[in-house]
């Protein structure tokens, strides 16, 4: 999987991803050897209301390292945007 994922970035000279967290371990596997330069994160739980998101991260742990500047949760960049 983690090939299929590095070609296909490399392929498409991609600079700016939008991945799901439940990926990202096939992702940092490879993100260092392509020409990414952001992933932007999102999770299943950002859409859910309150109390099954509450669940959801309670079972569903996220092990994204965002301490790598090359990962961005999708709320902050969404919240880094010009205003209109």
């Amino acid at each position: 999987m983690e090939k299929e994922i590095k070609n296909f970035i490399n392929n498409t000279n991609s600079e700016i991803m939008l991945m799901i967290d439940n990926s990202y371990d096939e992702v940092n596997k490879v993100i260092d050897e392509t020409t990414l330069k952001k992933a932007i994160v999102t999770s299943a739980s950002d859409s859910m209301p309150l109390a099954i998101k509450l669940a959801y991260n309670a079972k569903v742990k996220n092990n994204v390292d965002y301490s790598n500047k090359k990962y961005t949760k999708f709320k902050d960049f969404l919240s880094s945007g010009k205003k209109c």
